[in-house]
């Protein structure tokens, strides 16, 4: 089309020709349809606008409907993909498109933990999108009373205003440490981790450094085991504050010594004080 003069092209926008040859952009109905497909509820009352803007976030995988997981598995080349369950369809997915390519372990009997995950072949992300795709693996390597934080290792590109010459420098984002218990809920707590992340990078982008996203390197995750300070039952005194006689140390088959310490203190005894 270099040869076309300004007044075809005109002409042409106005039949609306260089919209075919651009694509035809997806009707409202069409746009409904694929959210459906991809697991979306009560869309019905979305306008158009909020469809696109609903459709372009990443989506766990886990929230799309097998259809459209064939579509994803037919792009990757995955074989035989009719033939999987979901869930047999979602771990060949991930293993198209990320890779464990790193695991540490540490400290006495493995008390610190790293691992590594990657994109892999030559699937590309974004950071949201990236960290949205490898949810699933992150948090089955997170365990029950650990402290965890994440490091997203990105490729910044800057372009050097004297030489015109760009500039590609792999940088870290980081989550804060947080602390995983049993009535901690891992996805809340990988909300809480990409935003962290994401944050962490928009205030990098953000300081005047003219640093730019170029591309994914990996992500770390890195756990440590948590062991809070917990109650204990009754042990003897050691010698030497037991011979002072000056303490009460309350017998008790609980853990809950505090307590009875607090209880005998506020109820003196003269006999078998340490009962």
């Amino acid at each position: 089309m270099k040869d076309i003069t300004l007044q075809k092209l005109i002409n042409l926008v106005g039949e609306g020709f260089l919209r075919e040859l651009l694509g035809k952009e997806k009707t409202l109905k069409q746009l409904r349809a694929e959210a459906r497909l991809r697991g979306f509820n009560d869309i019905s009352k979305l306008k158009k606008a909020q469809l696109k803007n609903l459709l372009s976030k990443p989506q766990d995988l886990n929230q799309l409907r097998k259809r459209y997981l064939l579509v994803k598995a037919k792009k990757l080349g995955i074989k035989n993909a009719t033939n999987l369950n979901k869930i047999q369809l979602i771990n060949e997915i991930d293993d198209k498109v990320l890779k464990l390519v790193n695991e540490k372990q540490s400290s006495f009997r493995g008390f610190t933990n790293q691992f590594t995950l990657e994109p892999s072949g030559n699937v590309t992300f974004d950071t949201e999108s990236f960290l949205t795709a490898l949810k699933r693996k992150a948090l089955a390597k997170i365990q029950m009373q650990t402290k965890v934080k994440i490091i997203l290792r990105a490729n910044m590109d800057k372009t050097d205003l004297k030489t015109g010459e760009s500039l590609v420098e792999e940088h870290q984002f980081r989550s804060k440490n947080e602390i995983v218990l049993e009535s901690t809920d891992k996805n809340e707590l990988w909300s809480l981790f990409t935003e962290q992340v994401l944050e962490d990078l928009a205030k990098f982008k953000m300081n005047g450094s003219g640093w730019t996203f170029h591309s994914i390197v990996a992500l770390d995750i890195h756990t440590v085991g948590y062991e809070p300070l917990n109650g204990s039952s009754w042990v003897p005194l050691p010698k030497f504050l037991a011979s002072k006689k000056a303490l009460i140390n309350m017998k008790n088959t609980d853990n809950q010594c505090f307590k009875w310490c607090i209880a005998r203190a506020l109820n003196t005894a003269k006999r078998e004080i340490e009962k």
